[in-house]
Order: C-alpha cells, then sequence, then structure tokens
C-alpha cells in the first residue's frame, strides 16, 4: 500500500501526466472543464491505468436471430473513477467490462481470489476487466481474449470455445454493464495454475481456485457466501472488510448464474431468483 501511494503521488504530480489529463478531459467530458484541476485530479485511484474503453450507452439482444446490438462512446479508465466520486455524472452511459466463466477440461470452473488494492481477498471470474477499444472490430470478444491471456496466459489456441451466454446490470458496487463469456480450455485445472504463474498479471488474484460446475451447488455457495453490501465499509466498497473476505462479488455470482441460465433455461433462473431475490440483475442469451 505504502508503494502503491508512493507510485500514485509521482505519477499525478508528473507535468506530462498532468498534461495528457486536461486533454483527456476536454476531449471526453468538456463539462468538468470549469471545476478545480486538483479537484478531479484528487479521486484518480489507480493512474498507472491509462487506456481508451467504450462506454455503453444503449443496445438491445435480438433473442431469435440471437444478436446483440451494443451502442456506445469512447470513454476513457479515468471517468468511472470520477463518476464514481461524483465529480461526472452521466445518466445515460455504464462503464462496460467483459466477465469470463472459465472452464477446464476436468470440468471444474475457475474462479480467482483477488489481489491487489481493490476488492483483494474476494472472489472473481477469471478473466475480467473493462471494454477497450482494441481494433474496434469486436472489442467485447477481444477484450475477453485479451484478459485471459493477461490474467492466466491463455492463447486461442489454448480454448476449445468462447461464447457469450449473457449480460449483468451490476447496481450493488457501481453502475456497469458486463457481458458474460463462457470459455473452456482444453487444459486442466492443475495445468491452469502452471500457465496462471507466467501470465503478465499474476498477481491479479492470489490463488485460482476450483468449484464445480454445477448449478445447485453454486446456487448454494452464492446464497451462502455472497457479498454482504451491509458489511462493506460505506466510505470505500473496494477496501474489502474482514465480513466480507473470502466472499463472492456480485458480478461473479450474476456471471455464474447467466451461464447456467443459459444452459439450464427458465426453470433454472426461475429458481435462481427465487432463492436469492433480485440481488444479481442477469440476463441468458
Amino acid at each position: 500500500l505504502e508503494k502503491a501511494e508512493q507510485l500514485r503521488q509521482a505519477i499525478k504530480s508528473d507535468p506530462e501526466w498532468i498534461d495528457g489529463f486536461q486533454a483527456m478531459i476536454r476531449t471526453l467530458a468538456p463539462e468538468l472543464r470549469t471545476s478545480s484541476l486538483d479537484e478531479l485530479i484528487a479521486p484518480i485511484q489507480v493512474p498507472w491505468w491509462n487506456a481508451a474503453l467504450l462506454s455503453r450507452t444503449g443496445g438491445s439482444y435480438d433473442a431469435v436471430r440471437g444478436i446483440l446490438h451494443v451502442d456506445s462512446s469512447l470513454s476513457h479508465s479515468y471517468l468511472p473513477q470520477l463518476m464514481s466520486s461524483e465529480k461526472l455524472v452521466r445518466a445515460k452511459t455504464d462503464s462496460m467490462s467483459v466477465s469470463n466463466v472459465l472452464i477446464t477440461s476436468d470440468g471444474l470452473i475457475v474462479l480467482g481470489y483477488r489481489g491487489g488494492h481493490r476488492y483483494s481477498n474476494t472472489i472473481m471470474t477469471v478473466g475480467a476487466g473493462s471494454i477497450e477499444l482494441h481494433s474496434g472490430k469486436n472489442p467485447l470478444f477481444e477484450t475477453c481474449y485479451t484478459e485471459l491471456k493477461e490474467e492466466v496466459k491463455l492463447d486461442k489456441q489454448d480454448l476449445t470455445s468462447v461464447e457469450l451466454v449473457g449480460n449483468i446490470c451490476d447496481e450493488t458496487l457501481q453502475k456497469s454493464t458486463l457481458y458474460v463469456f463462457r470459455s473452456k480450455t482444453s487444459l486442466t485445472f492443475a495445468e491452469l495454475l502452471d500457465t496462471w504463474q507466467e501470465s503478465i498479471d499474476q498477481n491479479e488474484h492470489k490463488y485460482l481456485l476450483p468449484f464445480p460446475d454445477d448449478p445447485e451447488r453454486m446456487l448454494d455457495h452464492i446464497h451462502l457466501n455472497g457479498y454482504d453490501l451491509t458489511r462493506a465499509d460505506p466510505q470505500n466498497h473496494a477496501a474489502t472488510t474482514i465480513g466480507n473476505a473470502g466472499s463472492i462479488l456480485p458480478p461473479c455470482a450474476a456471471s455464474l448464474l447467466a451461464h447456467f441460465g443459459q444452459q439450464y433455461g427458465a426453470n433454472f433462473i426461475q429458481k435462481a431468483r427465487s432463492k436469492l431475490g433480485e440481488s444479481y440483475l442477469f440476463e441468458s442469451f
């Protein structure tokens, strides 16, 4: 934490970074130009993540033709941080992310016990991340492939299938739309642990955890071990409290529900909502 704070302050005091930050504000959030620069810089807690993103402005899913249509606008990795701090309010846009349910050849769902400084010591899908612009040809799939490469060093040839199976509306931690993928790898869980040790973002997860690809058992696990907002730090949800250590983050739980919902249909979805209420908003394709 000390080293992170030193790096944070070093970046945010760099004149070139400040110039770039101001240029980004002028281009993508001109309504903030009259605000104090110091007030805008203060909420940027992850200045080392400097990337062009896409923000969702609308969209629809055609169930008959199996086509997902997404409307988006150009965004930046600093804008969600400004929105979280309420320095920036945009009612018609959502952050866009992917969340991937990874299944090994020996039939296990792989989840990650998070490291880092945000939601550490909680459980999340592997890989997951904000949708970056990439080539612009198919940013959802491109982001999914990139996250799998960075988090667990899986290349396309290591994957036997990659499917878009649903989407999530996460209102618990932040206003965000996540597109849920299901990826199957030819590697066993033991083999995946070896590739993970060599990945670029290996420290994003302290451990990789195997779970059964079983809807009943995972539904029970989500019910008993879901992230509890009443136990969170009201000033900073991203700072995991003792009461939420080891819990399943809402985007992870909803991703698993979308995965099972796509496989088992309306009966499972009805059972999940009966058991969990409206805690997790998801749609299976």
